[in-house]
């Protein structure tokens, strides 16, 4: 069984005056396979014929076997004999209903989609009646005689193009008309309810696009971090170590005014970026001086220059005095002692 009308569409069908083609395709090929089955017998039967008729005009001679065979091309001559014909005939009798069930069926489907989109319409304007456009039944005439008029050119081309002898294949013509009048914007047609309702077309998106562009947000949301890349210790860059935190201070997570986490051993915290080395780690300082030990030179007093001749240097009292100078000189001035307050 072919393409049959759908129930829920025979209401719109007549409505819009459409004559279902009564062809059953299924059948147009099984015929076609039952001429195409004759093709290959008068096929094998001429060849047969063939083939005894020579070995018979063979025994011939003279004018009789010259007549003999001009009898014989006239049933067996490849261009125009008469089984050669027939067979001919038949297998374009297969071709043509092979190509008639392919036409039947794709105007068939045709028919069906241009009835489910004028559906569509009409109960898109049903129900924009019914929540409060009524403006939106004005339109459904427009759609019927849309719907009518290419239906009846899907009508008129099935006929073309399968009946008579100059039948040729070439698919349903276009639509004549458009049936859904309406807005257009770069999305494309939105159909009955714009042109009713006056809404914009952002209002008129379907859900579909709307959990598209959802899925294109958790797509992007979803995207992983870029992984760290670790330094290799063969670049030779020395690990830094982690500031332990100051004596006396909480630790992250401690509470305020609660007793501080004993710090860890120095060298307890191991750098996680590069690990441990050996030769590397926190840089030492030398350990400072317990003794004070002047500002003499390490080779003792008489290695230490003495200051040019002529200048004076300030003594203290029981202190030697450097070559170059006498004790009978100058002694530095005494500081006064402070008035005492009455």
């Amino acid at each position: 069984m072919g393409v049959e009308l759908p129930e829920e569409l025979a209401g719109i069908a007549a409505e819009a005056g459409l004559s279902w083609p009564r062809a059953d395709e299924d059948k147009l090929r099984e015929q076609a396979k039952a001429w195409r089955a004759a093709q290959d017998g008068l096929t094998a039967l001429a060849a047969d014929a063939d083939r005894s008729a020579a070995r018979a005009l063979g025994a011939l001679s003279g004018p009789s076997a010259e007549a003999a065979a001009a009898r014989w091309a006239e049933f067996a001559h490849p261009d125009h004999g008469r089984l050669t014909t027939a067979a001919r005939g038949a297998g374009e009798a297969a071709d043509r209903l092979e190509r008639a069930a392919e036409e039947i069926g794709a105007t068939k489907v045709e028919m069906v989609r241009t009835l489910t989109e004028a559906a569509k319409n009409r109960d898109a304007a049903h129900g924009a009646a019914a929540a409060g456009h009524p403006a939106a039944l004005l339109g459904l005439d427009t759609v019927l005689r849309g719907t009518t008029a290419n239906l009846s050119s899907l009508t008129n081309g099935l006929v073309q193009r399968v009946g008579g002898a100059a039948a040729a294949a070439g698919g349903p013509p276009e639509p004549v008309v458009d049936p859904h009048p309406g807005a257009r914007s770069p999305q494309g047609q939105l159909g009955l309810l714009s042109a009713a309702t006056g809404l914009p077309v952002s209002l008129l998106c379907t859900v579909d696009k709307t959990v598209a562009g959802a899925a294109v947000v958790s797509a992007v949301s979803a995207v992983p971090e870029a992984a760290v890349v670790p330094v290799q210790p063969s670049l030779g860059v020395p690990p830094v170590p982690a500031e332990p935190n100051a004596t006396g201070l909480p630790s992250l997570g401690q509470p305020p005014g609660g007793t501080p986490l004993p710090l860890g051993p120095a060298g307890s915290i191991v750098d996680q970026v590069a690990g441990p080395e050996a030769g590397t780690g926190p840089i030492r300082l030398p350990a400072a001086p317990s003794a004070y030990g002047g500002l003499l030179h390490s080779g003792g007093f008489e290695d230490v220059p003495t200051p040019p001749s002529g200048i004076l240097a300030p003594q203290a009292p029981g202190a030697t005095v450097a070559a170059g100078f006498s004790e009978g000189g100058p002694s530095v001035p005494s500081v006064p002692p402070a008035p005492s307050v009455v």
